[in-house]
């Protein structure tokens, strides 16, 4: 059994191991399996704390560093939707985090000019054009959304859904989308990726064949076995992606709206 970490310094483990992760991000994405849909709810990517920054330094101290992101803007008020975002006094304009320190310090990308305190947003630069910006989760590997603020009516024994479908953009670690937060954080449906541990054992096969795939085709110039194993892994594939299908949610009514796909084919 060869390690797909790395650990095996042999021929095979080092090509498996460079392999690996794009090879399984790439299985993650190409289709919407079931197994990896969940609905996530997001916060608002800005951070709002009090602030003391001194002349000459870059070294800021605030009240809390729980939430922020290298690149947020240090601003005087949250912007969205485009508008001009405007630095507090002493702050050049433009100045980012260029790193958390620890709980109460970040380092920004330039000095400050001159001393100050104050309440500062520490916000991503929104010029989507949307209104509000969302952090994305780090093992996103897909997004849609149908419904965010579903209500119900229930009419025994029947339940009505009562949807509204909104727009959004996803950019670069960020969801921006209309959306206010006022009214709860939206939830969207994603595909993350949830681990190995919770990958079925038809994923897994399907993984396998792609990754014997790709190590074979530098050292065989047998296009027979190569043609093989494409047939295999088509067949695992299909046979996958039917146990997937077969998975998905019957909500009642004939409304399974969080695993419907308005793309078509995935």
């Amino acid at each position: 059994m060869t390690s797909v970490t790395g650990a095996d310094t042999n021929k095979y483990g080092q090509m498996l191991s460079q392999l690996y992760e794009l090879t399984r991000e790439e299985e993650l994405r190409s289709y919407k399996w079931q197994f990896a849909i969940k609905r996530i709810q997001v916060t608002q990517a800005q951070v709002t704390t009090n602030a003391i920054w001194t002349a000459g330094s870059t070294t800021m101290q605030v009240g809390t560093t729980a939430g922020m992101i290298a690149g947020w803007l240090v601003s005087s008020v949250l912007i969205q939707g485009g508008g001009q975002v405007a630095f507090p006094p002493g702050i050049p304009t433009g100045t980012t985090i260029l790193s958390i320190t620890d709980g109460t310090h970040i380092v920004m990308s330039n000095a400050a000019t001159a001393g100050g305190t104050g309440v500062l947003v520490f916000q991503v630069n929104n010029l989507t054009g949307y209104w509000f910006a969302y952090t994305a989760p780090a093992n996103l590997r897909g997004i849609d959304i149908y419904a965010v603020f579903p209500n119900y009516t229930f009419v025994w024994p029947f339940k009505i859904q009562n949807i509204v479908e909104f727009g959004f953009i996803y950019e670069a670690g960020y969801i921006y989308t209309n959306l206010d937060p006022g009214n709860g954080n939206p939830i969207f449906e994603m595909v993350l990726d949830p681990g190995a541990a919770q990958y079925p054992a038809d994923f897994v096969e399907a993984l396998s064949c792609r990754l014997a795939m790709k190590m074979c085709r530098p050292s065989t110039k047998d296009e027979a076995v190569l043609k093989n194993l494409d047939a295999e892994y088509q067949g695992i594939l299909m046979r996958a992606q039917g146990n997937n299908q077969s998975e998905a949610s019957n909500e009642e009514m004939g409304s399974p709206w969080w695993v419907e796909d308005r793309r078509g084919g995935r």
